[in-house]
């Protein structure tokens, strides 16, 4: 379904939508996620945020930017290629710039 003030989702076009609690905007057509936006963004606003540049398809395996193993997961907040829920996600939190910018707007 449509959802009010959304934008279509910039893998697949869809418009097929729905809110998933409590991580936010789910695409029906294609499975994309919006960025998990505990304190910072509502999903709405977080889901229309978009790159100036073109992104890889979720469904495309990638090397890992930590380990370089192939992996399909990415970075919801960058959208880089990591093994999610592992040593490679946590690593990978130290130095991805819109989970510090997040966390410094948390902080102060």
């Amino acid at each position: 379904m449509k959802i009010d003030g959304t934008l279509p989702c910039p893998f697949c076009g869809g418009e097929d939508l729905s809110f998933e609690y409590p991580v936010g905007i789910h695409c029906e057509g294609c499975g994309a996620h919006g960025p998990v936006k505990y304190l910072t963004e509502q999903p709405r606003a977080a889901w229309n945020r978009r790159l100036n540049k073109p992104v890889r398809s979720l469904s495309a395996a990638a090397p890992c930017v930590i380990c370089e193993g192939v992996t399909e997961d990415h970075c919801p907040d960058c959208m880089a290629a990591l093994c999610l829920g592992s040593e490679c996600d946590q690593k990978h939190a130290t130095s991805c710039e819109p989970i510090q910018r997040a966390l410094r707007t948390v902080s102060t």
